[in-house]
């Protein structure tokens, strides 16, 4: 038996379920390999600064500049005059002056006294918030960096090829109901596999096979990974098309989350595309807090309550991880649903489909789906 035989059989073995299909299966086995040095990712986020410090930092700057140039108009001729050695004001008399104002030796305070002051206060305020924004970009950059770090599954040699993910993810039961749409053509990503991040930062812990989540059967064996500007380096479709459904459907239900999902409630992540035989379509979007979230669990994520979860477990890496359940409402019951396109936004978060199931119409027969 060759080298290569040999390693497909252990594929093969580490990713056969074991008993009970709920038990978690043995994470595929990955060879050592040296990081990757690119720093496409990295170069592309070094602009990102805090808009907010930066308004604050120029604001306040602007203001500095004012006051200084009343404060000057406003001050006695001696201040103004120019020392024949540094071509500037005396250093002895802005000392002066400076302590003059701590000091309050005058009884009264004048109108270039309070410009002074605040040409002080708004130059401190303008540095303070100069400091912030790059305080904040160098948080962010720092974050990416470190990223880039970590083992990449697929930028480093790891992705899989079709030979490869035939034999890492478990064949369709031969009980799968019709209306649990097959997946299979198109995952790109094994669930004992880590695709993105350290080393165990997998979903090796979620049940397999016909599982029921919510009061909902999905077909449960792989994952159906979309790029996005955080897996830019990783390889991943913008979009996966023609997910074959041919059924008349009430409802789809999609078993999903998303990576790096944390950005602001409401921002688009993607959509599913419906395709009908008629010929129309329908757009189901995606996002943050309403569909779908990070997969990451994490305590300051606040509460759900737009989002079904439908299953909570845990990896190596993070100490929650979870998935969700969205439900699409089909206008059109009665016209077959011919397939679903899986679009991704191609923002920060980067949207990954594990199941879909299709609730069949009840006052209508399905469509015979081997068509």
């Amino acid at each position: 038996m060759s080298s290569t035989d040999e390693g497909k059989e252990t594929v093969a073995k580490a990713t056969e379920p074991q008993g009970n299909p709920a038990e978690p299966v043995p994470r595929l086995q990955e060879p050592n390999r040296s990081l990757s040095g690119s720093r496409i990712h990295f170069e592309s986020r070094r602009s990102k600064l805090d808009p907010f410090q930066v308004a604050f930092s120029t604001f306040f700057l602007l203001l500095a500049m004012i006051f200084m140039v009343l404060w000057i108009l406003n001050e006695d001729p001696p201040l103004l005059a120019e020392d024949p050695q540094t071509m500037g004001p005396p250093r002895d008399v802005i000392d002066a002056e400076i302590r003059r104002l701590l000091l309050v030796e005058k009884s009264q305070v004048s109108a270039g006294d309070i410009w002074f002051i605040m040409m002080l206060a708004c130059g401190t305020l303008a540095l303070c918030g100069g400091a912030l924004a790059r305080r904040r970009e160098y948080t962010f950059e720092r974050r990416v960096e470190t990223h880039r770090k970590w083992p990449s599954s697929t930028a480093s040699g790891l992705k899989l090829t079709d030979e490869l993910l035939a034999q890492a993810i478990p064949a369709r039961e031969s009980a799968a109901k019709p209306n649990l749409v097959d997946l299979t053509p198109h995952y790109n990503v094994v669930l004992t596999q880590h695709w993105y991040g350290l080393p165990g930062n997998d979903l090796a812990e979620l049940p397999r096979g016909i599982q029921t989540f919510v009061d909902v059967e999905f077909d449960v064996r792989g994952v159906v990974q979309l790029g996005s500007l955080f897996l830019a380096d990783e390889q991943f479709p913008e979009a996966v098309k023609r997910i074959v459904v041919r059924r008349r459907c009430q409802r789809i239900h999609f078993l999903h989350a998303a990576v790096c999902g944390r950005g602001k409630r409401g921002t688009l992540v993607g959509s599913y595309l419906m395709h009908y035989a008629s010929g129309d379509t329908e757009e189901f979007t995606l996002k943050l807090g309403e569909q779908i979230l990070d997969w990451w669990e994490r305590p300051h994520d606040g509460t759900v309550e737009k989002i079904e979860v439908a299953w909570k477990g845990t990896n190596e890496v993070a100490r929650s991880i979870r998935l969700f359940k969205s439900t699409w409402e089909n206008p059109q019951p009665d016209v077959p649903v011919n397939s679903i396109d899986f679009l991704s936004a191609m923002n920060d978060a980067a949207p990954f489909l594990v199941a879909i199931s299709a609730e069949d119409h009840t006052a209508q027969p399905s469509c015979d789906h081997g068509k």
